[in-house]
């Protein structure tokens, strides 16, 4: 593909990179709207691991496949999203439908 644009339709190596950085950024768009669970867990990964250091103590302890509760003390709001990034696992969370004084915050009405 390289050798028809650079040889047969004459394109400049600027020009070329343009063209090739927009195929990318069209299969990854496409790639993200089929998985967005995994662009979520990407940035969820990227946030987490920039603002915290983690350390995982008994990761073995997590069942590969199977059912399993993980189950967190809420030290803090970003809870969640830790455990969501530090597991390899889908994972499914649950919450109370009403949370005294904090329903706004999680747009629960």
């Amino acid at each position: 593909m390289l050798w028809l644009f650079a040889n047969v339709l004459k394109c400049s190596p600027a020009l070329i990179f343009v063209i090739f950085e927009l195929l990318s950024f069209f299969v990854i768009a496409y790639i993200c709207k089929l998985l967005p669970e995994f662009l979520l867990r990407f940035v969820s990964y990227i946030i987490t691991h920039t603002f915290y250091r983690i350390r995982v103590i008994s990761r073995e302890n997590i069942p590969e496949d199977g059912g399993a509760l993980i189950v967190c003390n809420h030290v803090s709001y970003n809870d969640g999203s830790l455990v969501f990034a530090c597991t390899q696992r889908f994972i499914r969370f649950m919450m109370r439908r009403k949370m005294p004084g904090k329903s706004e915050l999680y747009g629960i009405r």
